[in-house]
């Protein structure tokens, strides 16, 4: 068989291989895009609006995850496409008057907001509740593509959100807006990329029910997965503040110290950006349809883990062992202190690219009671090794402590996820 033929053999069209492909390429381009144009940005803003920034990017991820209440991961598991289109309904409802009252309840708290010095005037909470409900409708759309495997046109769109957030966000530095033009042009991006999803989805809106008809299936769509939100959206929110833990309680022996671990999760995080996340979409899809056809989805499960298992251990075991070497070759003399924290953390990185995408099975499985506990022991303990450290009045220490138990944490999802994979039954709500 020719080079050229084995290629075509193995991303064949709707191939497993192929998806991922698709969709790691789109990531590649947007990535690569937007770290050309970083150092631009970096010379048209200060440093006080990255910050600003940041803050901003902070409250959407956690607000978003508020208004949309996890509902738009429902959205592949349905067999009926009418359950798909009314919950999808219901879950944009759901976001407009959850955006409305965060945003309320925002204004509220600006004397608070205020003291800590994260968001001085009213303008720009209110553009953070709008961003909210844009954010939120461009997750809904992800997802409804998710569920037709149009994974060319989600890589498309990550490319098309990089460059118009870009674009504006150097246009907004010239204007009188460019205290927020950092925000007000990410948004720009979503919102563009937000539009181009939901025409591409819509048909999905397309309802002929009467009104009434109308609010009681969406209704009980909303009731059939409100698992959601009482137990997924409190294990993502859990599962934020196991990932911003370790800053702020590190931050204790100095923000050197805190610079040594962002850099190490940097490093070893980009990988898992630019391959798992991708692999993540394409295998979500994979899972979901066949665990609601087949009744289980071991196939995919075991293939996907192989495939990230023998793509992740050589790399990880190389960073582990050069790491002293290439750290103040790459990045400086001064961050040379930064190896034992790579070093340490590979570990815990090697099973989070590993096993992290497999783990939406749990949600497949609608098992989102456990996922919340699981969430809330990683929680737990990490806070515990850290401050082991903390009293040993050593930040290594606590680093490697925090690394051994994300990892035995991710070891347990990769356990509990398997055994759920091939335990799947045909459930008769689940074509409801």
């Amino acid at each position: 068989m020719k080079i050229k033929e084995k290629i075509q053999w193995l991303l064949k069209e709707g191939s497993f291989r192929r998806n991922v492909a698709t969709m790691f390429s789109g990531t590649v381009v947007s990535q690569v895009v937007y770290l050309l144009f970083y150092p631009v940005l970096t010379r048209l803003y200060t440093p006080s609006h990255f910050g600003q920034y940041a803050i901003f990017l902070t409250f959407l991820s956690i607000l978003s995850l508020l208004a949309t209440g996890q509902y738009e991961q429902g959205i592949l598991l349905p067999k009926k496409e009418k359950n798909v289109k009314v919950l999808s309904l219901g879950a944009i409802f759901i976001a407009a008057v959850m955006s409305i009252l965060l945003t309320a309840v925002l204004l509220l708290s600006r004397p608070v907001l205020q003291k800590y010095n994260l968001f001085n005037n009213s303008d720009i909470i209110s553009f953070l509740g709008i961003s909210v409900f844009i954010n939120a409708l461009y997750q809904i759309g992800i997802y409804l593509s998710l569920r037709k495997k149009d994974f060319k046109s989600i890589s498309a769109i990550n490319i098309l959100n990089v460059a118009f957030s870009i674009l504006f966000q150097a246009i907004l530095s010239q204007t009188s807006l460019k205290e927020f033009g950092l925000s007000m042009g990410y948004m720009v991006g979503t919102l563009v990329s937000m539009g181009f999803l939901l025409y591409q989805n819509k048909r999905t809106f397309v309802i002929k029910n009467a009104f009434i008809e109308l609010v009681g299936d969406a209704r009980n769509q909303l009731v059939r997965f409100k698992k959601f939100p009482l137990f997924n959206l409190p294990a993502t929110l859990v599962n934020l503040l196991a990932n911003q833990a370790p800053q702020i309680l590190l931050n204790t022996f100095g923000q050197s110290v805190v610079g040594y671990f962002s850099l190490s999760q940097r490093i070893l995080g980009s990988p898992v950006t630019l391959f798992s996340t991708s692999l993540s979409h394409v295998f979500k899809e994979k899972a979901s349809s066949d665990y609601r056809n087949k009744g289980n989805c071991e196939a995919i499960f075991v293939k996907t883990f192989k495939t990230l298992f023998m793509i992740s251990i050589i790399p990880f075991l190389l960073v582990f062992i050069f790491s002293p070497f290439l750290v103040p070759i790459v990045f400086g003399s001064q961050w040379e202190m930064a190896s034992p924290y790579i070093q340490a953390l590979t570990l815990m990185f090697f099973f989070k690219f590993t096993v992290s995408p497999l783990s939406y099975v749990i949600i497949i499985a609608e098992k989102q009671k456990l996922n919340l506990v699981l969430q809330s022991l990683l929680l737990i303990l990490i806070i515990i090794s850290i401050s082991i450290g903390l009293y040993r009045k050593d930040p290594l220490l606590a680093v490697i402590l925090y690394s051994i138990v994300y990892s035995f944490i991710y070891a347990l999802f990769l356990l509990i996820s398997y055994k759920l994979s091939k335990n799947g039954k045909k459930d008769s709500s689940a074509t409801r």
